[in-house]
């Protein structure tokens, strides 16, 4: 069992339940496993599979928890990355981590841009925001509900990301023959 397969039980179980808010956004566990399932798809359809490696250069938004998600239930490694890193050393994560795919948010265009050369083994780019013409933009990818909005350039304001009940309660019997209650995490 991975973590990604709790998302999927999160939504057989309790399919409309509240996952994330964010801001005026709430998205249902079904949802955000739909999201994520999508999202997972198209990183195999790019030839990524069990134990790549998937780049992640997002601030808080619904769109870190899709891809996070999405490659594990691929079985795929995230490689979280620090929003703060000089250019050069992203580069260097980048490179010395064996990425061979970064989701990332409009934000860090710029910077990406200045190493793009740089990554040579990195083969899929997914922008979420406003794309440039080396990225592929996130919202092509699978989404119908809006998603991948650059709430920067918007003027929205900034929330947290908030993981609502990613537990599934089930039944279980005591040594007395009484029900328990424990969660599956």
């Amino acid at each position: 069992m991975n973590i990604g397969s709790v998302l999927t039980q999160a939504a057989k179980v309790s399919p409309e339940r509240t996952a994330i808010i964010y801001g005026d956004l709430r998205r249902s566990y079904r949802e955000l496993n739909a999201r994520a399932n999508r999202l997972a798809a198209q990183l195999r359809s790019a030839g990524l599979g069990k134990g790549d490696r998937v780049a992640i250069l997002q601030r808080n938004c619904p769109e870190l928890l899709e891809t996070m998600f999405a490659t594990f239930k691929m079985g795929a490694i995230t490689v979280p990355m620090n929003a703060r890193l000089h250019p050069k050393e992203a580069a260097y994560i980048l490179q010395d981590s064996g990425a061979k795919a970064i989701v990332f948010t409009d934000d860090f265009v710029g910077p990406l841009e200045t190493i793009h050369d740089e990554l040579k083994g990195i083969t899929t780019f997914i922008c979420i925001g406003n794309a440039p013409a080396w990225a592929k933009p996130y919202e092509t990818v699978h989404c119908r509900w809006g998603c991948g909005r650059s709430r920067r350039a918007s003027g929205e304001r900034r929330y947290r990301v908030a993981l609502l009940h990613v537990g599934d309660y089930r039944q279980a019997q005591g040594r007395d023959g009484k029900p328990r209650q424990s969660t599956v995490s």
